[in-house]
């Protein structure tokens, strides 16, 4: 121990080396720097699935249970928890600190991966996310209504998530801005039942009737009982004729009336108008060049907009249009048929030589057509 027997000789020596120590690490000390947010990486991974409209029971036996079963052979689990919520089912693996977090992710997406089959085709995509604690929010602002507003709590939710929240988007520095607790606008629709059983109307077709219509683009439907669907596949028909033939009104939708406020737009910009006139003549005497091509009974029009009589098949009117609409198409031009007749309405910034190819390509499908 000849360090001992150096501060038994030398006392003052000693002191003063352990007095250099302490001072230094007093000194040291102070500049140690912390990392309040150290980057550590929990090998923990989250599984998120969206069932919309299940009960929490039917989520836990449906998706729950399957995800579970999925995931519980992937080597390396410390814990495996799930939770099962109205219209959504979270499972979160937890693995051992040894196993590498990207790579247990990747393990878990190939898991899944192999169950979304067996889930029912209304459950949506699985999500697969990592824990990191550099995500967390670090700083919550909470949005009250004044005590003198008359703002409702949907109004205050509207407010929080498409200004707010849109304004703290942009700050520099900010990554992401999570909305919790919001309360969205609801529409409840009350059924009638005595309406209900006097139109012989069940909520299955009002069910399917919102939906269609509710969605980025508004669709239209038939809805008819076994029965009446069964007789008329029996009954049979021509191949050109539509079993369920219908037509629908895009009422008032927020689509269809953009769409028209941009045509109206482009209509006075364009001066699209001014162009239709000046092309209404050329396209008229076009039209009317096929006056007694075969076929042809009677020919009318009006600015860009032409109709064609057709001459019928005996007992079967609607066929030689469907016929001759199908032969344009092939050749690269649209009209439509209903009923003895063929229509045709070419777009508004035609050149007359695109007019001369349709009049061309109709005439050719009205010689082709038996």
């Amino acid at each position: 121990m000849w360090f001992t027997k150096v501060s038994l000789k030398n006392p003052v020596f000693a002191t003063m080396v352990m007095l250099a120590i302490v001072v230094l690490g007093l000194f040291s000390y102070q500049r140690l720097k912390v990392d309040q947010f150290p980057n550590i990486d929990f090998p923990v991974v989250v599984v998120t699935v969206d069932y919309p409209g299940a009960s929490p029971e039917i989520v836990e036996s449906e998706v729950t249970k399957k995800i579970e079963e999925g995931v519980n052979s992937i080597a390396g689990i410390n814990a495996l928890t799930s939770r099962s919520y109205e219209g959504t089912a979270v499972v979160i693996i937890e693995f051992q600190l040894h196993i590498d977090g990207r790579k247990a992710a990747e393990d878990v997406r190939e898991k899944v991966a192999t169950v979304r089959p067996l889930l029912r085709t209304e459950v949506k995509e699985p999500r697969v996310l990592r824990f990191d604690p550099a995500s967390r929010a670090v700083w919550s602002l909470a949005v009250l209504p004044d005590e003198k507003s008359d703002r409702s709590a949907v109004e205050l939710t509207t407010w929080a998530e498409q200004i707010l929240k849109k304004r703290l988007e942009n700050v520099r520095g900010v990554g992401a801005v999570n909305l919790v607790g919001a309360t969205k606008r609801e529409i409840n629709i009350y059924l009638n039942p005595q309406a209900l059983e006097a139109f012989g109307v069940t909520p299955d077709i009002l069910n399917f009737a919102k939906q269609v219509t509710n969605g980025a683009q508004p669709l239209g439907g038939v809805v008819a009982t076994k029965e009446i669907y069964d007789t008329f596949m029996a009954a049979g028909g021509p191949e050109y004729m539509l079993e369920f033939p219908h037509g629908y009104t895009y009422s008032a939708h927020p689509v269809a009336c953009a769409a028209g406020i941009a045509a109206l737009d482009i209509l006075q910009k364009e001066d699209m108008i001014g162009r239709v006139k000046a092309l209404a003549p050329y396209f008229e005497n076009a039209v009317h060049s096929l006056k007694g091509a075969k076929h042809v009974a009677e020919i009318r029009n009006f600015g860009l907009a032409a109709g064609f009589t057709i001459a019928a098949v005996p007992g079967e009117p609607a066929k030689r249009p469907y016929a001759m609409a199908r032969n344009c198409w092939k050749k690269g031009f649209y009209v439509r048929s209903g009923g003895d007749t063929i229509q045709l309405a070419p777009p508004f910034i035609s050149t007359q030589a695109e007019i001369d190819r349709l009049i061309s390509a109709l005439g050719d499908a009205l010689q082709e057509t038996a």
